[in-house]
């Protein structure tokens, strides 16, 4: 008979969460979760982000061990650089289920990365060997949690990812109390796009949406099905169905996840 498997270690303890609890909506919530998580993660850094209404991220949270500023400042050159475009977190929101409550993990080891590319550079120059994510939301605000190991840690073991991945929705729900509670100005901020926000950020890929192409996108984007942008639209079902096909076809996609990459950076757009 094969043997139960052993449940994953948990990150934290009873009196570890209560201390978290209590430092939900105060200043030093990021330093006393890297306290707390170091011992058992051996993660040397953490950091959180915000994404806002224009789909982009903003660090509110930077956290790193022997007081060094590594994590505030890594986050600042991959958001200066544009980084986040090809992270795997961007993928993870875009393909995410419109549920609420789910919360997602990533791992982003410097194995996985090429050599040329520039994160790849980001994580040499501060000693990094890989990197664990949470993915949440709030509402329709999305914010993700990165710790990190360096080189004197090595990569995480499957044991300690089990361990990460059970105490993941935990987590979620302590950084979601704590951003609603004390929320950064980003988070007011960071609230789903409008039809006529959206609309404009298509108006600047290259496909050369029609106008009526690019209300149908928009609403989909907004998480509207088929039938109801049609309803919303006064239009028939079918037109809807044409519409968003000859769209995909002009900007060379297939799923609603691409054209949600497509419109975090359209081709004209500055910045």
């Amino acid at each position: 008979m094969p043997m139960p498997a052993t449940p994953p270690t948990a990150v934290l303890d009873t009196d570890q969460t209560a201390d978290l609890i209590g430092a939900i909506g105060t200043p030093g919530l990021g330093a006393a979760l890297l306290s707390a998580l170091a011992p058992a993660l051996r993660c040397a850094h953490l950091s959180a982000f915000v994404f806002d209404a224009q789909l982009l991220p903003h660090q509110v949270m930077a956290e790193s061990l022997g007081g060094t500023t590594v994590a505030e400042l890594a986050g600042q050159i991959a958001r200066s650089a544009g980084l986040y475009r090809w992270d795997p977190n961007t993928y993870a929101i875009s393909a995410a289920a419109p549920s609420h409550d789910e919360v997602l993990t990533t791992r982003r080891r410097i194995s996985d990365i090429a050599p040329d590319d520039q994160t790849h550079a980001l994580y040499l120059r501060f000693a990094l060997v890989d990197r664990v994510s949470l993915l949440a939301r709030a509402g329709e605000t999305w914010f993700a949690l990165n710790l990190y190991r360096d080189q004197q840690a090595g990569e995480f073991d499957q044991a300690t990812l089990a361990a990460w991945r059970a105490s993941a929705r935990l987590l979620a729900a302590l950084l979601r109390r704590h951003f609603e509670w004390r929320p950064p100005p980003v988070w007011r901020r960071a609230m789903r796009p409008d039809n006529a926000a959206l609309e404009k950020r298509l108006a600047l890929l290259p496909g050369r949406l029609s106008a009526r192409e690019q209300q149908v996108c928009a609403r989909a984007l907004r998480g509207i099905t088929n039938p109801g942008i049609a309803l919303d639209l006064g239009v028939q079902l079918s037109t809807v169905n044409t519409l968003r096909r000859r769209a995909f076809a002009k900007l060379g996609i297939s799923t609603l996840g691409e054209l949600f990459l497509l419109c975090l950076w359209p081709a004209d757009a500055s910045g």
